[in-house]
């Protein structure tokens, strides 16, 4: 699930996100730009992760949000999340592996 808005993760459908391990592409920056959260520290990718859901790292709105892959691995990284997440990408893909 591609999504800006983190906050649905937490609502009626979690359960299912996180039974199905529904692939969750999040970019951080992009959640900061379009004021979701204040800060980096704010943002709930490393409670995501601590709990299990399947998460990526995105480049979402890479233009308006000054971001890159790049970048989003050094924030990501910052929160101790290292970008081993994305290994296995091709996986969630039309893409057979």
């Amino acid at each position: 699930i591609g999504t800006n808005d983190t906050n649905i993760i937490f609502g009626d459908v979690s359960h299912r996100i996180l039974d199905e391990q529904i692939l969750l592409e999040i970019c951080v920056s992009s959640n900061i730009h379009t004021k979701m959260y204040k800060t980096v520290n704010q943002h709930p990718i490393s409670i995501l992760k601590d709990l299990g859901f399947n998460i990526s790292i995105n480049t979402d709105n890479r233009l308006m949000s000054n971001t890159s892959y790049q970048k989003e691995c050094e924030i990501v990284k910052s929160l101790g999340i290292w970008t081993y997440i994305n290994d296995n990408l091709a996986s969630y893909s039309f893409i057979k592996t």
